[in-house]
């Protein structure tokens, strides 16, 4: 693609915006570098002496570049941010999940068990002695799955 033709046309409240960005303090590297690189696409410097000066690589550019000519929302913010990725699928369901911390919320004492608060052993061995007829995955848990279950709240 030839350098002439990367040259974007911004509009000043969008220009305004990018520069707020690139002075917050609160705003992050990326975005920082990518308000950067708009505007400078903007005053028609080539995507090389972009990548030069700002220290990144030019693919880094190009990307940015492209975000720009596909988004059709209009909102400069939408260049900037990356897309939405899922990451790795639950490993437990809902149910089983709630099911350990409702035990978790349990007294030991009220089931019989000497202690008054919960270790995570013996958390990890309630819930394999009264979740083992329900779900068939509590054979595999161990110390650190229950503990990770019981720490986070899942709502």
């Amino acid at each position: 693609m030839p350098y002439k033709n990367w040259k974007i046309n911004l509009s000043s409240a969008d220009t305004l915006t990018l520069k707020k960005i690139t002075n917050a303090r609160n705003s992050s590297k990326s975005d920082s570098q990518r308000a950067l690189i708009l505007l400078k696409l903007s005053k028609g410097e080539s995507p090389t002496h972009i990548a030069k000066d700002i220290g990144c690589c030019f693919d880094t550019v190009t990307k940015c570049y492209s975000k720009f000519k596909k988004n059709t929302s209009g909102n400069i913010h939408d260049t900037l941010r990356d897309s939405y990725r899922s990451g790795k699928p639950a490993t437990y369901d809902t149910e089983f999940k709630l099911s350990i911390i409702n035990e978790a919320c349990k007294k030991p004492k009220d089931l019989g068990y000497a202690a008054e608060v919960w270790s995570i052993a013996n958390l990890l061995k309630h819930c394999k002695e009264k979740l083992k007829d329900s779900f068939h995955q509590i054979e595999f848990m161990s110390k650190s799955t229950t503990s990770a279950q019981s720490a986070h709240v899942i709502f």
